[in-house]
């Protein structure tokens, strides 16, 4: 099951203003049936509609898609994106800093079935910002945002696809996205 939107999830307009978006996360839980677990989006703040930030901090929020399920031959962690904002309509951001937002996937020893041909990673995009909208950025800061994935075998060797990781601070999909007067840094 799919978990959208930690602090906020929006299909309709939301005006924010010297806020505080922080400890949130959108965490999805096990997938069932065809082997895909369920998708993390915008740790914080989920927006398909219209989004204005000014002067806010997003800080500390997570997007975490769930492991697979041990049925089927292939199986999928669910995608995780947007551990700060995943936007899908319109957004404009204004002087806000984005710090140490996390997209996470993980893979344990316990998730391998020995049945199973191959065991794949979920895609991880964009820890602070996640893009498939139009979103403009004047003045923003964005640091010390963080793509995890970790991999623990116990001992075992388990044959996994892996699959792109990207964007520590903005994952621009499909959209605009403009970035003026800006800092990305680690």
């Amino acid at each position: 099951m799919d978990a959208v939107g930690g602090a906020i999830y929006s299909a309709g307009s939301v005006e924010a203003t010297e806020s505080l978006f922080a400890t949130n996360k959108a965490q999805a839980m096990f997938g069932f049936g065809a082997g895909t677990g369920g998708a993390g989006r915008g740790g914080a703040i989920y927006n398909s509609g219209f989004l204005s930030l000014s002067e806010c901090w997003i800080a500390n929020n997570q997007a975490q898609g769930a492991p697979a399920c041990l049925c089927g031959a292939a199986r999928q962690n669910g995608p995780s994106f947007g551990g700060g904002l995943f936007n899908r309509g319109k957004s404009q951001l204004t002087a806000c800093t984005f710090s140490m937002n996390v997209i996470r996937n993980s893979q344990r020893s316990s998730d391998y079935h020995p049945l199973a041909n191959r065991h794949d990673f979920g895609l991880t995009r964009g820890a602070g910002l996640y893009n498939a909208g139009a979103c403009t950025v004047v003045v923003c800061t964005w640091f010390s945002n963080e793509v995890e994935v970790i991999h623990s075998t116990n001992g075992f060797s388990l044959p996994l696809t892996n699959n792109p990781h990207l964007g520590g601070a903005i994952h621009q999909e499909s959209g605009s996205l403009s970035v003026k007067q800006s800092t990305l840094a680690g």
